[in-house]
């Protein structure tokens, strides 16, 4: 109720959308260019139609945790943590194609990269990253993260980043090579989790357990900012950041509250947050924002009804 209190105060239409079944859910990924939103929920990737709201089919899968789309390759890939596997499905019609197993247990966060045409599954209890050929489901590579690997961006210049979440740090990833080439440590970040990236300042936001935002500068692998966004902003304290560039404001392209993809570039994520049973917003260009919730549960994955919510 808090939430809707807050919508209307702004004066934004709220658009409620009920889920089918009962189990909790995951990562939202949106697909603006075929007007699709895909919940990761509990035994299927639940598909929603951006502009009706409407559900329009489902892909089942043994335990959704995320969605990557390869609309280059016409297939979309959910990865599956009670399976330890993943399903491919065609980006069109929605119809599993093949089930490809992966390297270690859990796997959670799920990216393809177009640029090598990797498709990379963060496995969370193998702490490990298993890397297919997204064209053939060949393994081409396990990559030892050294710690839980959560969620994962890439600058679409051959370069993966991932919060591996219990070494408080993010790690690079040459895409084409399949290794970890640097790791850096979130300095006041503790169990980082959701990650965003402004590409255009090369800039990358992880969202910390401590209830702070670490933001890193690619080029110099540093914390250079953190925002608390409880604590009261001071007139000063713009010019004491260590970071030149300031936050994106609302409506950009890149905003730090996006936690995925910019809308107008391609396929968005965004990670189930901890907090309030309320997953981070992910922007679609046309339809404004979604978030996922599950309804009375303030714990993410939590056995519940569940429903997204839109605002313009």
């Amino acid at each position: 109720m808090i939430l809707f209190a807050i919508l209307a105060a702004l004066h934004i239409t709220a658009h409620v959308t009920p889920l089918s079944g009962d189990t909790g859910w995951d990562y939202i990924t949106t697909d603006p260019a075929m007007h699709r939103v895909f919940v990761a929920h509990g035994d299927r990737i639940t598909v929603i139609d951006s502009a009706t709201h409407k559900e329009i089919g489902t892909v089942l899968a043994n335990g959704a945790h995320g969605v990557a789309l390869a609309p280059d390759l016409k297939r979309g890939f959910s990865s599956n943590g009670r399976g330890n596997d993943v399903t491919v499905f065609d980006y069109e019609s929605l119809k599993p194609l093949a089930s490809w197993k992966t390297t270690g247990e859990n796997p959670d966060a799920i990216l393809y990269d177009a640029g090598s045409k990797h498709l990379f599954t963060f496995n969370g209890r193998g702490k490990n990253a298993t890397v297919f050929d997204a064209t053939s489901g060949e393994v081409v590579g396990t990559i030892p993260m050294g710690g839980k690997p959560e969620f994962a961006q890439s600058d679409e210049k051959g370069h993966v980043y991932v919060n591996v979440e219990d070494r408080n740090e993010t790690a690079e990833i040459d895409a084409k090579e399949a290794k970890v080439v640097r790791r850096w440590p979130l300095a006041g970040c503790e169990s980082p989790s959701g990650l965003a990236i402004d590409r255009a300042h090369r800039r990358l936001m992880s969202v910390c357990e401590n209830k702070i935002m670490a933001i890193s500068d690619i080029e110099t692998a540093k914390v250079v900012r953190r925002h608390d966004p409880h604590r009261p902003r001071r007139a000063h304290d713009r010019h004491r950041s260590e970071d030149p560039s300031p936050l994106p404001a609302d409506g950009e392209t890149h905003s730090a509250r996006e936690a995925g993809r910019p809308a107008e570039d391609g396929p968005g994520h965004v990670r189930g947050h901890r907090a309030g049973g309320v997953s981070g917003p992910v922007r679609v260009a046309e339809r404004g924002w979604w978030v996922a919730r599950s309804r009375g549960h303030e714990r993410e994955g939590a056995r519940s009804p569940c429903e997204t919510q839109s605002r313009e």
